[in-house]
Formats: structure tokens, sequence, C-alpha cells
């Protein structure tokens, strides 16, 4: 379970979103959110193989110079959530906003191209591959 971090609310950066979304499948639920201070963290459940990943994106401070950000993956078993601020939140489960995840355009880009080849198909072989396209001979 992660819980939004409530002291202050920041929306995670470009690059952390990205992080995220490179993460997420096609048929994916996701939850992004702020659980602490300079810690965010994401729960993608993958629908197929029930298989919930959780990746936590920290980064911590010395001195009042922040160091590096540290991404941790594992693998967990429960897929829940307390946010009562989700305009903060990032998910596909109702809430929030939404990521733009590359595996969406992947597929629209796969199946415009399908769909182009059979066309393309349908016009050159005509009557040979699809029988419905050939002219009534008379």
């Amino acid at each position: 379970m992660i819980t939004q971090y409530s002291t202050s609310y920041a929306s995670p950066s470009a690059d952390i979103q990205n992080i995220v979304a490179n993460s997420v499948s096609l048929l994916d639920k996701y939850v992004l959110v702020q659980t602490g201070d300079n810690e965010y963290t994401a729960l993608i459940k993958n629908i197929a193989s029930k298989e919930i990943e959780q990746i936590k994106i920290s980064r911590t401070t010395v001195s009042g110079y922040t160091n590096r950000y540290v991404v941790d993956r594992e693998i967990v078993k429960d897929f829940s959530w307390n946010i009562p601020y989700e305009y903060y939140a990032y998910s596909n489960c109702g809430f929030g906003k939404s990521l733009d995840i590359p595996a969406y355009q992947g597929a629209l880009t796969y199946g415009v191209t399908a769909l182009t080849t059979l066309v393309f198909f349908a016009v050159i072989f005509k009557g040979a591959l699809f029988k419905c396209l050939d002219r009534e001979r008379r």
C-alpha cells in the first residue's frame, strides 16, 4: 500500500513520469504519487500475470546539497493506495491525471501499419486474395 505524502504537495517531474511510463505495458494498471519528502512511488499491476511492481524513486539530501536520484524496483503483493488529493496523482484507475505511455503509441502504429498493408494487398491482388473484390464476369 502506498500513501500520499501530505506535508507538501508536488507532482512528479517529467523525468520521473517518463521512468514510470516506460515500465507500463499495454494493459497494465498504474498509480504514481509522491510518498515522502523527495520520494515518489508507482505501483504497476500487470493484468495478465497479476504481478505488481513497485517503483520507488527518491533522492537524498546531505548538508543542503541534493544527491542523485535512486530508482528501486521490487515485486509487491498489494495493489492499494491512500490518495486524498488526486490532483497530484497519476493513474489509469479512474482518478488523477494520466501518463503518456509509449506502449500505446506503439500499438496504434502497428495497428495502422497492419491495416495499410491489408488494404495494399487488397488493391494489388483484388480477386486472387480477396474473392469479395473480384469483378463479376459476364
